[in-house]
């Protein structure tokens, strides 16, 4: 059982060693001239509003993964559709999955043979080939969608990884040691295109290099077949990737939030924690055919614990493509359908808004929140204990 999604900690410290969207709301042009929705993060902060999954949602089920006495999944840190299985990572590794659930195999595992992985940055699919893909540290692994290795090829130092059409981007951390921030790789491992760091070069008070990450970060994200680059937490612009290009699709004021370049963990460790506190950054997106939806987070805790979970430090933010309204939703999105506790859609899948949690987690937010579980939800909530895998809570949003 995972210890790590019991306490979920706010912000990571990471020692680098080696080196059209809705018409209302206000645009902004672009170098190029295009004009991309520009949100208001402080008026959406201020714009407050509950949120029942009634209102965008039809059903929810609970889901429990089947897996092998042996593989216990837990803190899952991507979830991707492909034809007819899943492909999750999760602290375990990578592993296939039926779209009901049920294990199928494992793409590579920790090791140093052929087709194993040191760690994984990050995973996607090449549709047109077929192919699975794993980036570690100096090489990307390939995987057929049996999960059998094919090739690794040594292109660089690679992180989070995306694929459009017959290219790969590649996102770099948001520190001054990267002369990127996105980069794109054809075929043979050729750089083909990129995406400026602004911070690259720039001098740091710090001693080595220092940066902070969130456990939900996700650079990437899928909406429509269409990959979207999110970036670090910092980022206040998303790019849409189709191929080779990149373009802005939306950009974020973040007005008084917006953390200061002094501020940044790169910069001075000592100020970002002395003053992260006070500003906001979005790890995660995700977008259905009506909504955006943002996972915002503080850069550095208000509890007394840095790495202990502290729900004051996150926010839930809606953006209502239809009206061009944005809001910030209390408490997360009340689950009145199953009347279990509150949710927020990590990832957007097939039609579903996915979130993932440990029943261990469920059950103490059911009993402490006195939640009046609806007797389907409650019968399949008996036959979980606390050795159950991860739960995906799947809800069919409505179009």
């Amino acid at each position: 059982m995972s210890i790590m999604k019991f306490f979920p900690y706010s912000f990571v410290l990471v020692v680098i060693i080696n080196l059209c969207l809705g018409c209302d709301s206000p645009e902004k042009k672009t170098a190029a001239g295009n004009s991309v929705p520009l949100l208001d993060f402080e008026a959406f902060m201020g714009n407050e509003r509950e949120l029942n999954l009634s209102e965008i949602a039809d059903t929810i089920e609970y889901l429990e993964l089947k897996t092998p006495d042996d593989l216990i999944v837990s803190y899952i840190q991507d979830i991707i559709s492909v034809e007819d299985f899943w492909v999750i990572r999760s602290r375990e590794g990578v592993d296939k999955f039926t779209k009901d659930g049920v294990y199928v195999t494992s793409f590579g595992r920790r090791g140093q043979g052929p087709g194993d992985y040191n760690v994984v940055f990050g995973v996607d699919v090449d549709r047109n080939r077929r192919e699975i893909l794993i980036s570690d540290h100096g090489k990307i692994i390939f995987y057929d969608y049996d999960g059998k290795f094919i090739r690794e090829e040594k292109w660089g130092s690679h992180q989070s990884i995306g694929f459009s059409d017959s290219v790969l981007w590649v996102g770099s951390p948001d520190v001054h040691v990267y002369k990127n921030t996105l980069y794109a790789l054809n075929s043979a491992g050729d750089t083909i295109r990129q995406l400026e760091n602004p911070r690259y070069g720039k001098q740091s008070l710090n001693e080595g290099i220092w940066r902070s990450g969130s456990q939900y970060q996700k650079d990437f994200y899928r909406y429509d077949d269409e990959l979207f680059f999110n970036g670090q937490q910092s980022n206040d612009t998303i790019y849409k990737l189709s191929g080779v290009a990149y373009t802005p699709y939306l950009i974020w004021d973040m007005g008084k939030y917006k953390l200061p370049p002094e501020y940044e963990a790169w910069y001075s460790w000592d100020d970002f924690r002395q003053h992260g506190v006070n500003y906001w950054g979005i790890p995660s997106v995700c977008e259905s055919d009506r909504y955006l939806f943002f996972i915002c987070q503080r850069f550095w805790t208000v509890g007394e614990v840095p790495y202990e979970h502290h729900e004051d430090n996150f926010r839930y933010m809606l953006y209502d493509k239809e009206t061009g309204e944005g809001f910030n939703i209390v408490g997360k999105i009340k689950d009145d359908i199953s009347f279990g506790p509150g949710l927020w859609p990590e990832w957007v899948i097939d039609g579903y808004g996915v979130s993932a949690i440990e029943w261990y987690t469920l059950s103490n937010r059911i009993e402490e929140g006195n939640y009046e579980v609806s007797p389907a939800a409650q019968a399949q909530f008996e036959n979980f204990d606390d050795g159950t895998n991860e739960l995906l809570i799947l809800y069919k949003l409505k179009r």
